[in-house]
C-alpha cells in the first residue's frame, strides 16, 4: 500500500500537476491581498493532552481583541446546510481554509482550549476553539435531548465513569435494548454496480494490488493462522484475519444485513442506509490510463440520480440518510481542477447525509469518523475477553516502538526524527522496519505492540493511521503527534479525555529539538501507564472492533454498535431541531 501511495503522488506531481500548479500559484498570490486565511496545519499542545514538552509561561491574549474572521458551525440543520465557509482540506492537513468575513468572533477569554501553548497567534487560538466546539457538537449530537422523540438506549454505570458515550461500562452485562420502536433501519437494495459489481472486480480495481483475497469474508479478508513451529501470538484462533484498511464499505453492510431492527417499511424507518461501496470505486480510477473526470464521477453520478428518485430521500433531502466511506474525506473532495477521487463530498445533493469515513474532514458537520477495520473480528464475548486477556498478561519489554519506514521526501517529515532518537536507545525503544512485507501480517506488528508501553504513531499518507487502532487493541498506548490524528477525528468512539489513552507531544518540538519522546516518555510512572492500559483494554477496546456479522456479545458494544446508536440519536436530534424551527416560523 505505502508503495501504491508513493507511485500515486508521483503520476499526480509529474503529469498533471504542473501546469495547474503554476496557475494556482499565480492566482493564490493575486487573491491573497484581498482574501483572509486560516492555516489549519498548526499543532497546538497542551498539558490537558499530557504535552509533556509544552509550558503555560504566558497569559494568552483575549481573541475579542483581534478582528478573526469567523467561520461560525450553524446548530441547525437549516443553518447548517446552507454554511458555505465548508473548504477542502489537503490529504497532509496544509492546505488552507477560507472562511467568510460575515460574522467576528465575539468569544471572551481562551479558557477551555484542550491544545493551547505559549507561542499561539490569535487565529491559531480561535482555530483550536472552534475545532473543540465542533468535536463538542458531534459527541453531543449522540446523547439524547428532551425533544428528540428517540427512545433512549442510554445505560448508566453504577460504579465508576468509563468513556462510553452513555456512561456504559464495557464489559457489564447491559440491560436489555428497548424494542425497535425508533431503532428501525432501511437498507436500500441499491443496483448491483453499487457494490457487488464492484466486488466482483477485486483483481483490476487497483492496479498494483489484487484485493480479491482481501475482499473475502465480507471484507474481513483471508483467516489468519499461526506461521508453522511459532506460538500462536493472536488469540484466539479463527478471528484474526487479513484486513485491508480500507475494507469498511463491505464490512460495514455485512453487519448491517444482520442488524436486528431491519424493517422493509419506509414509513417505520428512523434512518436509511445506502450501501455503496464509494472507496473501491474511487481507487479503480487511480491508475486507469486515460480516465477523464467523467469517468471518475460516473458512478457517484448515477448514485444522485437514484437517491432523487426515491420518496424517502426527497422527503427529508437526506436528513436520515447515512453513508459509509471506506477511504479518507480526501479522496471524494477533487477540485474542479483536480485529477484525484470522486466529487460526492463536494456536491450540494449530499449535504444532509451523514457520512461515516476512517478520516474526516475536520470543518465537515456532517462527517463523522469512525474507526479503521482492524485485524481482529470476535465473534462473541468470551473471544473479546480472551484477547482482553492476553493483552493484560503480556509482558511489556519495551518502553515505545514504532513500526514503520522514514519519509525524507514528505514535507514536515517526523519520521526521520523518531527513528533517530529509537535508534540513539537501542535499550528503551525498538524500531521494526517495515521493508518488503515485514509488516503486512498483522502478527508481526501485533507482536511489537503486545510488547511495548507506548507505540509512536505519526502521520501517515494522510494525517490519520490504521495503526493507531492496531496499538489500542494491543494495550499499547498511542504516542500522537498531530491532533488531528485522532483528537479531531472520532468523537464516539474515542475518550474526549485524551490524556486518559494517549500521549500528545507536538512534531514542532521533536523537529525542533525541544522534545526527545524517549526521555519524556521515561517521566511516566509505571502506575500511570498501568492506569492508562486498563482503561484502553477494558472500556476503549471492544467499541474499537469490527465483530463477524451475527456476532453475540450482550455485554460489549463494538464499533459498529456505537456507530448505530450515536446515528439513531444524531438524526431523532437534527429531526427535532428541524421541527423546532419550522414551528417558530
Amino acid at each position: 500500500m505505502k508503495l501504491v501511495r508513493v507511485l500515486r503522488v508521483m503520476k499526480y506531481h509529474r503529469v498533471a500537476m504542473i501546469p495547474a500548479v503554476c496557475f494556482l500559484t499565480f492566482l493564490w498570490l493575486w487573491m491573497s491581498t484581498s482574501i483572509a486565511y486560516i492555516n489549519i496545519s498548526h499543532q497546538p499542545s497542551s498539558p490537558d493532552v499530557q504535552c509533556i514538552s509544552c509550558k503555560n509561561e504566558s497569559t494568552l491574549p483575549s481573541l475579542s481583541n483581534f478582528p478573526i474572521q469567523d467561520v461560525t458551525l450553524r446548530s441547525t440543520l437549516l443553518s447548517i446546510a446552507q454554511d458555505s465557509s465548508l473548504r477542502r482540506i489537503s490529504r497532509t492537513s496544509k492546505n488552507v481554509v477560507k472562511v467568510n468575513p460575515e460574522v467576528q468572533s465575539s468569544d471572551e477569554g481562551d479558557g477551555g482550549i484542550m491544545f493551547k501553548h505559549e507561542n499561539m497567534t490569535a487565529t491559531e487560538l480561535w482555530e483550536a476553539k472552534e475545532l473543540e466546539k465542533r468535536m463538542g457538537r458531534l459527541r453531543e449530537s449522540a446523547l439524547p435531548t428532551s425533544n428528540s422523540g428517540q427512545p433512549s438506549v442510554a445505560l448508566q454505570a453504577k460504579d465508576k465513569p468509563l468513556y462510553v458515550r452513555d456512561g456504559t461500562p464495557q464489559g457489564t452485562k447491559a440491560p436489555d435494548l428497548p424494542s425497535c420502536n425508533g431503532r428501525y433501519i432501511y437498507l436500500y437494495d441499491l443496483p448491483s454496480k453499487f457494490n457487488a459489481d464492484l466486488i466482483a472486480q477485486c483483481d483490476t480495481l487497483m492496479r498494483y494490488v489484487n484485493l480479491c483475497d482481501y475482499l473475502s469474508h465480507d471484507g474481513m479478508g483471508q483467516v489468519l493462522k499461526s506461521e508453522e513451529g511459532k506460538a500462536a501470538i493472536l488469540t484466539p484462533e479463527g478471528s484474526w484475519y487479513m484486513t485491508h484498511q480500507y475494507t469498511l464499505e463491505p464490512i460495514f453492510h455485512a453487519r448491517m444485513k444482520s442488524y436486528d431492527c431491519l424493517t422493509s417499511d419506509k414509513s417505520k424507518a428512523s434512518l436509511f442506509y445506502i450501501p455503496y461501496y464509494g472507496a473501491l470505486d474511487v481507487n479503480r480510477w487511480e491508475f486507469a490510463e486515460n480516465a477523464t473526470n467523467k469517468d471518475r464521477d460516473a458512478l457517484t453520478m448515477d448514485l444522485v440520480d437514484w437517491l432523487r428518485g426515491q420518496e424517502s430521500w426527497r422527503r427529508t433531502n437526506g436528513l436520515d440518510h447515512v453513508l459509509v466511506l471506506g477511504e479518507i474525506s480526501f479522496d471524494f473532495r477533487r477540485p474542479d481542477y483536480g485529477f484525484w477521487g470522486s466529487t460526492l463530498l463536494e456536491l450540494p445533493q449530499e449535504v444532509a447525509a451523514s457520512t461515516l469515513l476512517v478520516e474526516r474532514h475536520v470543518w465537515a458537520w456532517n462527517e463523522i469518523g469512525v474507526p479503521y477495520p482492524t485485524s481482529f473480528h470476535p465473534n462473541s464475548g468470551d473471544e473479546i475477553r480472551a484477547w482482553q486477556s492476553q493483552c493484560e498478561k503480556s509482558e511489556r519489554k519495551y518502553l515505545v516502538s514504532f513500526a514503520g519506514m522514514p519519509r525524507p521526501k514528505m514535507q514536515g517529515n517526523i519520521r526521520g526524527y523518531l527513528i533517530q532518537q529509537c535508534l540513539d536507545s537501542p535499550e528503551d525503544c525498538f524500531f521494526l522496519r517495515c521493508e518488503h512485507d515485514v509488516c503486512s501480517r498483522p502478527d508481526s506488528t501485533m507482536e511489537l505492540f503486545l510488547h511495548s508501553h507506548f507505540c509512536m504513531q505519526p502521520p501517515g499518507d494522510s494525517p490519520s493511521r490504521r495503526s493507531v487502532f492496531d496499538s489500542l487493541i494491543g494495550g499499547c498506548i498511542p504516542v500522537l503527534l498531530n491532533p488531528y490524528t485522532a483528537y479531531y477525528q472520532y468523537p464516539w468512539h474515542l475518550p474526549e479525555d485524551s490524556k486518559s489513552f494517549s500521549v500528545y507531544i507536538p512534531a514542532e518540538h521533536v523537529i525542533s529539538g525541544k522534545a526527545n519522546v524517549i526521555e519524556i516518555l521515561k517521566t511516566i510512572s509505571i502506575e500511570e501507564r498501568a492506569e492508562m492500559r486498563v482503561r484502553i483494554i477494558h472500556d476503549i477496546l471492544p467499541g474499537l472492533l469490527y465483530s463477524k456479522p451475527g456476532a453475540e456479545h450482550p455485554s460489549y458494544r463494538d464499533a459498529f454498535d456505537i456507530t448505530i446508536e450515536g446515528l439513531l440519536q444524531r438524526v431523532a436530534n437534527l429531526r427535532a431541531e428541524k421541527a423546532a424551527a419550522a414551528a417558530e416560523q
